[in-house]
C-alpha cells in the first residue's frame, strides 16, 4: 500500500511537471524583441588609408516568437520588448514577413557597396529590377493575382524603368 501511494505521488507529480512544461511552451500570439550581440567592426572600416576607431560596433536585434513562458520572463527583463504578431507583422504571415526582412538587408548591402563606391571615386552603377511588392491594402483588386515578394516589371505590357515611371503609367492609365 505505502508503495503504490509513492508511486502515484510520483506520477502526479510528473505529470504535474509536464502540464507546466507544456503550458509554458505554449506558443503566443507575441513576439520578444532583444539586444543581440555587439561586434566590433572596426577591423572592416577604414578611410583615407586611416582605420577606423576600435568603438566601431554592429549592435543587432533579435525577434523571437513567445512561448507563454517566454512571454512572462521577459517582465524580467528590462531591455526585451513584447510586440503584438498583428504589430510586428500585419497582414502578413511569418514566411512574407521574412522575406521582407530579408529584402531590406539585400538592399542595405547593396546600397552600402554602391555609396563605398563613390566615395572611393568608383562609378557604380545602379540597375532597376522593378518594383518589389512589399504589401497589399485588404481591399486592393491585385489581392489575388501580386503576392508579397514578387516584382513588377510591366503595366498593360508597357515596361518601365524607374519607381517613378511606374506611378506615372499607373497615373496615366486611370486617366
Amino acid at each position: 500500500m505505502k508503495n503504490k501511494k509513492k508511486l502515484n505521488i510520483i506520477v502526479a507529480t510528473l505529470l504535474v511537471l509536464v502540464l507546466v512544461y507544456l503550458g509554458l511552451s505554449w506558443p503566443t500570439n507575441y513576439y520578444i524583441e532583444a539586444p543581440g550581440d555587439a561586434n566590433s567592426v572596426s577591423q572592416f572600416v577604414s578611410s583615407n588609408g586611416k582605420k577606423a576607431s576600435k568603438n566601431l560596433f554592429m549592435v543587432t536585434v533579435s525577434e523571437r516568437q513567445a512561448s507563454l513562458g517566454d512571454y512572462l520572463w521577459s517582465y524580467t527583463n528590462p531591455f526585451e520588448t513584447r510586440i503584438s504578431q498583428k504589430d510586428l507583422l500585419g497582414n502578413q504571415n511569418t514566411s512574407q514577413y521574412m522575406q521582407l526582412q530579408e529584402w531590406y538587408m539585400e538592399t542595405s548591402q547593396n546600397n552600402a557597396i554602391y555609396y563605398a563606391a563613390k566615395v572611393a571615386g568608383k562609378t557604380p552603377k545602379k540597375k532597376f529590377f522593378g518594383v518589389y511588392v512589399m504589401g497589399l491594402t485588404t481591399n486592393s483588386k491585385f489581392r489575388n493575382k501580386l503576392n508579397i515578394g514578387d516584382t513588377i516589371i510591366a503595366v498593360d505590357g508597357q515596361h518601365f524603368k524607374s519607381t517613378k515611371a511606374l506611378i506615372w503609367t499607373t497615373f496615366k492609365s486611370k486617366r
